[in-house]
């Protein structure tokens, strides 16, 4: 590029533009090939794999990377069955609260 001024700032402008689409992308999913997300943003995987990395750690993306079958688990994010605190006023939100339930013996 030869205006100094736009390459200065288009890696930034990529980066943010890349983020917003994947996390649109990946929004109504738990799992996610990373090849996929790749394809859709036309970049590298390992380009995809330092966005997510750069989310995830950022708090944006409740997520792992399964690195050996190469891609995004989603984590589920759970809610109380309780409505509200003690108090009556403030919802339960905390995951200490939280237990997943167990169908052993079924």
């Amino acid at each position: 590029m030869d205006d100094s001024f736009i390459r200065d700032y288009i890696e930034e402008l990529l980066k943010n533009i890349r983020t917003q689409v994947l996390i649109k992308l990946i929004k109504p999913y738990t799992r996610v090939e990373i090849a996929f997300i790749a394809k859709e943003l036309n970049i590298t995987s390992g380009e995809v794999e330092n966005l997510l990395i750069a989310l995830i750690l950022d708090n944006k993306v409740n997520g792992l990377i399964d690195q050996v079958h190469q891609r995004l688990e989603l984590v589920a994010e759970y809610t109380s069955i309780l409505p509200f605190h003690i108090s009556g006023r403030t919802p339960l939100t905390h995951s200490s609260f939280l237990c997943p339930l167990s169908f052993q013996g079924i």
